[in-house]
Parts: structure tokens; C-alpha cells; sequence
């Protein structure tokens, strides 16, 4: 059997405008979004992920940040 649902999250991150890879806030954005998506580490390119849930619905992700 295959089921599908759709989630709506809030992203909430911090950035390093200082960092070497930082181009500007769109691509915080999107690297932010991958990194909710598959968090392959906890920061990277200066993106720090703090806070990714559901509010509505108290749904929260366990994000594994040092």
C-alpha cells in the first residue's frame, strides 16, 4: 500500500553573512530547506538549522545540532 501526505513546516535558521560560501539570503534560504529536507549535517555553508516544525499542528523535528 502507498500513502502520500502533504506537511507544511516553518524553517527557522541562522546564517553567517561572513562565511565564504555566503552569496546572498536566497541561497541561506535554499540551503536551509535541503538541509530540513535531508540533514545530512547540522551546519553547513554558515547555515545553522534552529527550529524546523508544525506550529499548528505541534508537529517538531529533532534536529541534531553540536
Amino acid at each position: 500500500m502507498k500513502k502520500t501526505i502533504k506537511i507544511e513546516v516553518e524553517i527557522t535558521y541562522q546564517y553567517d553573512p561572513n562565511h565564504k560560501n555566503y552569496f546572498d539570503e536566497g541561497l541561506t534560504d535554499a540551503t536551509a530547506m535541503d538541509m530540513a529536507i535531508n540533514p545530512s549535517r547540522s551546519i553547513e555553508d554558515g547555515v545553522r538549522l534552529l527550529q524546523v516544525c508544525n506550529q499548528e499542528k505541534d508537529y517538531y523535528w529533532l534536529i541534531k545540532n553540536p
